[in-house]
């Protein structure tokens, strides 16, 4: 996520845009990156909360799956 984080901040910077607002550029860079994000850090939670509850039978590989589908879009 960080090297996605960097190429997408490195974009938008290249970008022929007004960012002399800080505020401005942060709240795109949130904008861009917040949903992918989400889907990476909810994914992350599930499969430590099956570990921490010993859950055998959890749907480990439809969660990758999903989460894969998300993550194999261009950031």
């Amino acid at each position: 996520m960080s090297l996605e984080d960097a190429s997408v901040l490195a974009e938008m910077l290249s970008e022929e845009q007004d960012w002399s607002s800080l505020d401005a550029l942060l709240t795109g860079f949130y904008e861009r990156r917040i949903d992918r994000v989400r889907t990476v850090v909810e994914a992350s939670v599930q499969l430590g909360q099956w570990q921490l509850d010993g859950v055998r039978n959890a749907d480990m590989p439809g969660l990758m799956y999903r989460t894969m589908s998300v993550i194999k879009e261009t950031p």
